[in-house]
């Protein structure tokens, strides 16, 4: 699996914004690192200050290290140049997949698997501070117990009672899953060897994955099959709750099974995510029907472990018989509705397009049973996919092959109709040629940031991106403090200079954090621009606000901070 890259986004707020890192081009991008080798297996982890974490494999020595950048909510780097080492010892040639997050103090946990102790590979878990401290140790916490066996991809998440869940394969035969969990000092809390999860007879786990769940307990999710893993028998799709102490909570003998209908090949990675109510959402694509094809596949499971949906899950589409595969899902805690996207393939796969469907809470499709086409099939294939919501509203970001090896990423904002709001290019060098496996993860703030690597340069290079609510790439609204004063009252001031041709700045108070939104709308009531949709600190702020793509005319703008709401007219002449 080496030389695969992974596409990473999250949603992430930036408001106090003075100068910015991020760039607006999208030919140009914002550079981690340009360098000799190849740098790989790129991933980005949210921070709740509105920065994030990337970190990758670094190929510019003799072998793999892996490298770990800081950017603040202005897109400016806090470590090195060329990022921290995070770790120098010996790795396998042919690389496996990893994990980070950014746990709640700010600090990238990362998990990923090398050969220090000799082959085969083992997974090894470190933390690393904002500031670049190992908080765990220069050569972090050994999570395996059997140095024997291999054992690649494990994934980490932080518990709600602050510890850390990992679980990554065990290759016995059969083949199992492992697990452990770390306190916040790294002290390892289920045992010197961990938890072992196991099927029946010759039947293998694999692609393990987990998410949080309530009074520190997690959420697994891991296919198991019997047979060849190119030709597996029997496939099916588990899920089991283990409480804060390893202990299993559903069924105490057995896992759920979330599909059992044995239709899927081996090579198929399903996915889980999180509910936001300590519940997760299953997605998948099988063959049930037999007929060499595939439908998309979504299923949810409550924190009681009871399905929201249909045995087996809801199909993104019914009608047809082509492949679909590349599915991804996002659930929106505000609306209960669950909203799933995927690739649509012609009769012989020569052509594809963006699908997706729109499930309400009890998985019964709303937007037909064909679904709703989003980009219609043609020669630019349709290689990864990625989606995300905030509030009700929906990103999906998407990477196509323009034409030989070149692949250009793209985003469009969509919401409850299925109307598109904006479509923008995120990266589009003509020379890049290896971005790929777009793959979601989600927060409740306001801008996407995107973390990749492409051979622009000649050598595959590390790159990000952010994009913002409002389809805009770079500083996303120019906001910036006024003084360091804190108002008694909420205030929105009458823009100035009004009228105004091309750009207006618009003040506002507000005395306390809250969580704020500054739309405009035309004089028949619809929505123009989202300028802010975010929490922000109290105080007084000023918005550069342009009309250059706004017709002349007056306009209104409302800001809605908590209770408070209030609106004023603007007036732009071209």
């Amino acid at each position: 699996m080496k030389n695969i890259l992974f596409v990473f986004l999250f949603f992430v707020i930036t408001v106090n914004v003075a100068i910015s890192q991020w760039t607006s081009d999208s030919t140009q991008n914002t550079t981690i690192y340009s360098g000799s080798g190849d740098q790989v297996l790129t991933k980005v982890a949210l921070t709740s200050d509105g920065g994030c974490f990337i970190s990758w494999f670094d190929n510019r020595g003799s072998g793999y290290t892996v490298r770990l950048q800081r950017l603040n909510a202005q897109g400016i780097k806090q470590f090195a140049a060329d990022g921290l080492v995070v770790s120098s010892n010996a790795q396998s040639s042919s690389l496996v997949d990893y994990d980070m997050i950014a746990d709640d103090s700010n600090n990238a946990v990362i998990t990923f698997t090398d050969v220090r102790d000799g082959n085969p590979i083992k997974p090894y878990a470190y933390k690393i501070s904002s500031t670049g401290q190992f908080l765990w140790g220069a050569n972090g916490i050994t999570l395996w117990s059997d140095g024997v066996t291999n054992q690649p991809n494990p994934k980490v998440a932080q518990t709600s009672d602050g510890s850390y869940a990992f679980i990554w394969v065990y290759s016995s035969s059969p083949r199992r899953a492992q697990m452990q969990k770390l306190s916040r000092t790294g002290d390892k809390l289920w045992g010197a060897s961990g938890i072992f999860i196991s099927l029946q007879g010759s039947e293998n786990v694999d692609w393990p994955k987990l998410v949080a769940s309530d009074a520190g307990g997690i959420i697994t999710m891991y296919s198991g099959y019997t047979g060849s893993f190119i030709s597996p028998q029997n496939y099916r799709i588990y899920t089991q709750k283990f409480n804060s102490s390893g202990v299993s909570v559903w069924n105490p003998t057995a896992p759920d099974t979330v599909y059992s209908l044995g239709r899927i090949t081996g090579f198929y990675n399903p996915n889980i995510g999180s509910d936001f109510n300590n519940g997760a959402v299953f997605t998948w694509y099988d063959d049930r029907a037999s007929t060499n094809t595939g439908n998309p596949y979504v299923q949810r499971v409550n924190s009681a472990g009871v399905k929201q949906f249909p045995a087996n899950g809801s199909s993104g589409i019914t009608t047809g018989t082509f492949l679909r595969n590349q599915p991804f899902s996002v659930f929106v805690p505000s609306t209960s509705e669950t909203y799933l996207f995927w690739r649509e393939n012609n009769a012989n796969q020569s052509q594809s397009g963006l699908y997706a469907q729109k499930f309400n809470s009890a998985g019964v499709r709303q937007w037909s049973d064909d679904g709703r086409v989003f980009l219609p099939l043609s020669t630019e294939v349709v290689t990864y996919i990625w989606a995300g919501a905030r509030d009700t509203n929906i990103v999906c970001v998407y990477t196509q092959q323009t034409g030989g090896a070149t692949y250009v990423t793209r985003a469009l904002k969509t919401g409850p109709s299925g109307v598109v709001h904006w479509r923008i290019s995120v990266a589009s060098n003509p020379s890049s040629k290896t971005q790929m496996n777009t793959q979601i993860f989600r927060s409740s703030t306001g801008m996407v940031v995107t973390g990749w690597g492409d051979d622009r340069a000649g050598s595959s290079d590390i790159f990000a991106q952010n994009i913002n609510l409002n389809g805009t790439l770079g500083n996303p609204t120019n906001i910036n403090p006024l003084n360091n004063i804190i108002p008694d009252k909420f205030n929105l001031k009458q823009n100035y200079p009004n009228p105004f041709n091309p750009e207006t700045k618009i003040n506002f108070s507000i005395p306390a954090k809250t969580f704020v939104t500054l739309k405009i709308y035309s004089m028949t009531g619809q929505e123009v621009a989202e300028l802010i949709s975010s929490d922000m600190d109290a105080g007084e702020y000023s918005l550069n606000f342009s009309g250059l793509k706004l017709s002349s005319g007056s306009y209104v703008y409302r800001l809605t901070a908590g209770e408070f709401t209030d609106s004023k007219i603007m007036t732009l002449i071209k």
